[in-house]
């Protein structure tokens, strides 16, 4: 008697329609097995999503099984389009070419601004402006990326104690995604000790002009 081995469609398990056995896909004839057309891939990956490119799972070898035989595929091609990266894996067994593919769609996230100081610093006249802070960049796919500084003066005066310093930090990975931090350095208003302070500077480089 002969018996064909299917797949169920909602188990995903062999079923001997025969008598109701578990077995491999093929068909047994007197106890002969013999390779049946029917061919799959025995648990292959399946598509997932993941948060950062270091949980990526590496390619594994696949087990192609035709019932009576089993053959290893190992990984055909890979390449990345934006943040999906692709999987084939293929064969010819019994005159036919099987495949499996399998997408990895990466959960990209930003890039990130790291030692930022305060978005606002207030400082007096005749204080000493700070320093713009080592701000780095990093990108849970791309690593350490390019920092852009710029550094602008919003309502200058004549005595630069008005305004505002605005200084902007940027990063862009390679896909595209952004970050921004603001930094604004405020000048507080002058008092009559400001002003005196402001008048005395004035007159001290007036001074050493003359003197040139």
């Amino acid at each position: 008697r002969a018996s064909v081995v299917m797949i169920d469609a909602d188990t995903g398990r062999w079923v001997d329609r025969g008598n109701g056995e578990y077995k491999r896909p093929g068909i047994c004839v007197h106890g002969a097995c013999i390779d049946s057309p029917l061919m799959s891939f025995i648990s292959p990956p399946r598509d997932m999503e993941i948060e950062f490119c270091d949980d990526i799972p590496s390619a594994p070898d696949l087990v192609l099984s035709s019932g009576c035989t089993q053959q290893d595929v190992k990984l055909t091609g890979e390449f990345q389009v934006g943040n999906v990266l692709s999987r084939q894996w293929s064969v010819f067994m019994n005159e036919m070419l099987i495949g499996h593919a399998q997408d990895i769609r990466i959960v990209d996230s930003p890039p990130v601004l790291q030692n930022v100081g305060e978005p606002k610093i207030s400082i007096r006249c005749g204080e000493n402006i700070p320093e713009p802070d080592d701000v780095t960049a990093i990108d849970s796919c791309d690593g350490e990326l390019e920092v852009h500084f710029e550094e602008i003066r919003i309502g200058e005066s004549p005595n630069n104690c008005e305004g505002v310093i605005r200084r902007t930090w940027s990063a862009t990975d390679n896909s595209g995604q952004k970050c921004k931090y603001t930094q604004d350095i405020v000048f507080e208003s002058l008092d009559e000790n400001d002003r005196f302070l402001v008048l005395q500077n004035l007159m001290r480089d007036l001074l050493e002009m003359n003197k040139l």
